[in-house]
């Protein structure tokens, strides 16, 4: 319950406290006070025989622009980061407080790896998608930034090494909760970078918030030699592995990490949860260039290409080797794996086997990364060799349907959530989004070729970038997800009560739910852990960004949403306006009148219990001239009250009319309530109005 004070009105200092407010009230025509005057009523409340010509044209462009000092910003020591801008708006019911519970309701939000496949719920689903995150590698500068893919904006961006160590990251992936893991080209490190907005970040020094980077150059001071002593809080782990030169990282169905590089091309598998190294496997000359690992745990790793199924020891008798130039790889829905040749425009298409399915062109003479959209269609990043610029759009039967140009230098692709595609551009220094239903008509006289839609700013560095960033090759289920939903209360300056759900929950599994308030809905405050049906301590604001995270149980089974209500606290009912059923009363026949009050409401639109407090008047009770009949009042607890139809009037006692007073509690489905008093008058003659001299009698005595 929340109080308000309104006020007087003009000098009148005639008031009534209740439980919920002070107020005043409109006059009643039928009383005057004692002075003449009207009263008022009162209420309230890359191989080794093949030099790698990217790996020198980047190194040149590196002595151009060497690394620079990363400094990190002031921050302020009451900042609190959140990070993205809140998904689209749900719309307020009543304009205050709203339940969640259909699947339009929901649509209402932003999924991240949470779905309605059975209608009017949410839980995790059973494939990872990409997320609505894209973590990029500048390279020359030895950071990750993270874009929002819908907006193209810089919500962050993080070291990928402690100060003093090789950097040059290049090659990412992105795990099934959204967080990044990049390897360091120039030593043999791996860094997990967590994803905020997916509660994937660690308090370490307990202050109660996320310290973390918020933007384009906030780069953190990291000291030290391990996660832990890294000033932002997302940056989770980092491992040191067997394979200099690290470039192949990829996770698999459990959420490890398998890690190689091209100094050794030793395969390292380590736990993604801990950081930790599980398994170590030897060489066999092949891969560690980068790669991808399919939902049969099968690696394919180039440069030059190998085919592992990581159930079996690593040795030459287990892996397929091939020899034809490998560089970048990508994977389509039928498990058909995607490799470009750095030369000659090619690109093969091998079935989940290791079958060669066919070559095909692109649309350029050399090439690096790719990547396969939701529809199957391939996509080309044209490198960073000979001055190229362009995207190629390949069918999945092999069809080139045309070239989409970009920035330059494009050395690596991606698909986000939304199935748009992503380039970095090397040189450019930038990233451009394509829209795959853009463009023009391209070479089978139906298909767009694509156009790009978006292009970031620049992002400091060069973009050697060609590998997973965000989550497209992800396999199996998701352990995590979230369901973010903002919700506009209409009013400036809401105060904000209770979010409550009802959930299933098996075993170890979770929902977990954040809020926070916003004033503008695009800057919001702390994120608090919200508890089941108890109120909420954010800052007042007309917004609510709510995130519901998910997370399966151990058995592999999906915590279950059937809804979520986002509450205003409660307003007490409004008194301002209460008025008697009956204002005057005649004739003086000294029967019982019924009076009950109306015009009380509740701002939330919910029914009002009206109590009778108590009933006063301001002539006694039994005196000369009244009738002697007591009591003259009654009624009080119950919602209607009864006054008596009399006055004083003799010659003796002329008397002047009577006042009643009649005091009531208005209770609303919430607990709130206000108080206060109408007033309901006998005039001494018909035509004249009583005077109020106040309530100095108990109506209902008997005596």
């Amino acid at each position: 319950m929340r109080t308000r004070i309104l006020g007087a009105i003009a000098s009148v200092a005639l008031a009534t406290i209740g439980c919920g407010e002070v107020t005043t009230a409109t006059p009643s025509p039928a009383v005057s006070d004692a002075g003449g005057g009207l009263a008022l009523m009162v209420m309230a409340p890359p191989p080794a025989d093949d030099p790698d010509a990217t790996e020198k044209a980047h190194k040149n462009e590196s002595k151009k622009m060497p690394p620079g000092k990363l400094k990190a910003k002031k921050r302020d020591p009451k900042g609190v980061v959140e990070g993205a801008p809140p998904p689209p708006r749900a719309s307020a019911i009543g304009g205050v407080s709203r339940t969640y519970t259909l699947n339009a309701d929901f649509d209402e939000g932003a999924y991240s790896n949470v779905v309605h496949k059975i209608a009017d719920q949410l839980q995790l689903d059973d494939t990872t998608t990409p997320f609505n995150f894209m973590w990029v590698a500048v390279s020359s500068k030895g950071t990750i930034v993270k874009i929002d893919t819908e907006t193209g904006k810089v919500l962050g961006e993080y070291r990928s090494a402690p100060a003093g160590q090789p950097t040059n990251p290049s090659r990412t992936t992105v795990d099934k909760g959204g967080n990044v893991w990049a390897t360091n080209r120039n030593g043999h490190s791996v860094v997990h970078i967590g994803l905020v907005e997916n509660h994937q970040c660690v308090d370490r020094n307990g202050n109660g918030r996320i310290d973390t980077s918020t933007g384009l150059g906030d780069v953190l001071d990291w000291p030290g030699s391990g996660a832990a002593t890294a000033q932002d809080e997302c940056i989770i782990h980092y491992t040191s592995v067997r394979s200099s030169g690290t470039r192949h990282v990829s996770v698999n169905v459990d959420n490890d990490v398998w890690v190689s590089g091209t100094g050794g091309r030793y395969f390292d598998l380590i736990d993604g949860d801990t950081g930790m190294i599980i398994r170590q496997e030897g060489t066999v000359g092949y891969g560690g260039y980068g790669g991808l690992i399919d939902k049969r745990g099968v690696i394919w790793s180039a440069r030059p290409l190998m085919r592992w199924d990581t159930a079996l020891p690593l040795n030459n008798t287990n892996v397929k080797k091939y020899t034809h130039d490998s560089y970048g790889l990508c994977i389509d829905s039928k498990g058909n794996v995607w490799n470009t040749s750095l030369y000659n425009n090619q690109i093969r298409k091998f079935a989940p086997d290791g079958t060669l399915l066919g070559t095909y062109q692109h649309g350029s003479s050399t090439a690096q990364g790719c990547v396969v959209g939701p529809d199957d269609h391939v996509w080309v990043a044209h490198s960073l060799l000979s001055n190229q610029n362009t995207i190629g759009h390949v069918k999945p039967d092999g069809t080139f349907i045309g070239n989409v140009t970009v920035g330059n230098g494009p050395t690596g692709v991606a698909v986000d959530a939304r199935g748009k595609i992503w380039t970095t551009n090397y040189y450019s220094r930038t990233a451009s989004r394509i829209d795959p239903q853009g463009g023009p008509v391209g070479s089978d006289g139906s298909t767009k070729v694509g156009a790009v839609d978006l292009t970031t700013v620049d992002l400091g560095g060069l973009l050697y970038n060609y590998s997973d960033m965000t989550g497209s090759t992800l396999q199996g289920a998701p352990k995590n997800g979230n369901w973010i939903v903002v919700h506009d209360s209409t009013k400036s300056g809401t105060e904000w009560g209770k979010v409550s759900w009802n959930a299933k929950i098996v075993g170890d599994g979770f929902i977990k739910v954040w809020a926070a308030s916003s004033n503008d809905g695009v800057n919001f405050g702390a994120a608090e852990a919200a508890q089941n049906g108890v109120d909420l301590g954010v800052a007042n604001g007309r917004f609510l960004k709510v995130t519901t995270a998910f997370q399966r149980s151990a058995g592999g089974v999906s915590p279950i949403l059937y809804d979520l209500t986002v509450q205003v606290a409660n307003e007490p009912p409004d008194c301002s306006k209460a008025a008697p059923s009956v204002a005057e009363i005649w004739p003086p026949n000294h029967k019982f009148v019924p009076v009950t009050v109306n015009g009380v409401t509740d701002p939330e639109g919910g029914n009002v219990t009206i109590k009778i407090t108590s009933i006063k008047q301001d002539e006694p009770v039994d005196t000369t001239g009244d009738g002697k009949f007591v009591p003259d009042g009654k009624g009080v607890g119950t919602a209607t009250a009864e006054v008596r139809a009399e006055r004083v009037g003799t010659p003796s006692v002329p008397g002047n009319g009577r006042v009643y007073h009649i005091g009531f509690t208005a209770t609303d489905p919430g607990g709130g309530s206000c108080s206060g008093v109408v007033k309901v008058g006998v005039p001494h003659d018909q035509n004249k109005r009583p005077v109020d001299d106040g309530p100095n009698y108990d109506s209902t005595q008997t005596h």
